[in-house]
Parts: structure tokens; sequence; C-alpha cells
């Protein structure tokens, strides 16, 4: 099984997709193909999710400062990146970036 768990995501070894082990069912079963496993075999699998708080390890190009804000707009077509808005919170230097 640790071959199908990917950064904290385990994923169906037949088929690839991604398994919902919040279930309280006693199995965990894959929406896309018959596979089943007990649930308790999930038991010691460790997710870890985090929270994006609008930092990013972007560093100033003005003074220097290793952290800024950021936020994200779709500006272009919906088939071109965001527009990534960056701020510093020491100097107050802003920029942006096309991603």
């Amino acid at each position: 099984m640790s071959s199908n768990v990917i950064a904290g995501l385990v994923f169906c070894p037949d088929c690839g997709n991604l398994l919902d082990l919040s279930t309280s069912d006693s199995e965990v079963k894959c929406t896309l193909c018959s596979y089943r496993q007990p649930a308790e075999a999930f038991e010691n699998v460790e997710v870890v999710t985090t929270r994006d708080l609008g930092h990013d390890h972007e560093k100033c190009p003005k003074c220097g400062n290793p952290e800024m804000t950021f936020h994200t707009m779709q500006l272009r077509s919906a088939d071109e990146g965001q527009t990534v808005f960056y701020s510093c919170k020491k100097c107050g230097h802003k920029f942006k970036f096309n991603s």
C-alpha cells in the first residue's frame, strides 16, 4: 500500500483515483472502480494538510525581506495563468508576476 501513498494522499492501487479516507464506513471504497479495502488498513496513514495564509517565500527585490504577502487574480483569459500580486510587509514595495 505504501507505493500508493504520495505526500499523505492515498491513491487506488487499481485505477489511480484519489481515495477518500474520511469515510465512517468499515471499508474504503474507490468511487471509480470496484477496489475495496478495510478502513483499518489505513489507520496509520498520516494525512497532513496546510492552509495558505497568503504568504509566499518570494524575496522582496527592494529591501531583501525574505517573506512577502500575495494574492492572485485571473486577469487574462481562462486558459492562461493567474496574475500574482506581491506586497512587502516591511517596506511596502509591490509588484506583479504573470504565472
